[in-house]
């Protein structure tokens, strides 16, 4: 069982790729669940509840940083029980940290799961390209993610150019994958190769 592990600022680019993701795996003939930790304001979780293969499973909680580790790990253990389940994509809450939550399933001690790298999704339109007005809590989120994915739908090759810069600057030991969700293409499924390293 493969854990993707994804982070990023709430909203619902962070949900469309995921999505994206899950539906390109589910394409490819395996099964997984989707587990959302975000509130779905515009129903956005419908384009993949009738996907053949994939398995929604939301997990709002009330009190993110006291409760989510635990409520995880009982996910987890629902999902494990769904037969055939290949892939888990986790959808992080925006205050969270990757690899605290990769930890405490690693400290599970799950025989027969691995984790892709870690995963922070970022839409430049919406993302800042200068390091000095990056939160400190982004900016610790994505130091810790090994893949830099940024949707560039809607946002000038100028800006793209300055936040792909940015990032190498940030975390030059991550791969950032530039990539149009509404197109897809190669550039979205070198994406998809990354989480089989």
């Amino acid at each position: 069982m493969r854990v993707i592990i994804a982070s990023g600022l709430s909203g619902n680019e962070k949900k469309r790729t995921i999505f994206a993701i899950a539906k390109d795996i589910a394409a490819k003939g395996s099964n997984l669940a989707v587990v959302l930790t975000e509130a779905d304001e515009h129903d956005v979780k419908s384009e993949i509840i009738d996907v053949p293969g994939i398995h929604p499973r939301e997990m709002i909680s009330s009190c993110v940083p006291c409760s989510f580790q635990f409520d995880l790990i009982n996910e987890i253990e629902k999902i494990r029980k769904i037969p055939d389940v290949e892939f888990i994509i986790i959808e992080l809450p925006f205050s969270s940290i990757p690899n605290d939550i990769q930890e405490a399933l690693e400290n599970m001690n799950y025989e027969d799961m691995t984790f892709a790298p870690l995963l922070y999704v970022i839409d430049a339109k919406q993302m800042e390209s200068s390091i000095t007005k990056i939160p400190k809590l982004i900016k610790t989120q994505i130091t810790n993610s090994q893949i830099l994915s940024i949707n560039t739908d809607d946002a000038s090759a100028e800006k793209i150019s300055a936040l792909s810069s940015t990032l190498k600057d940030m975390n030059p030991s991550a791969n950032v994958v530039d990539f149009s969700l509404n197109s897809k293409g190669q550039d979205f499924e070198n994406l998809i190769s990354l989480f089989n390293n």
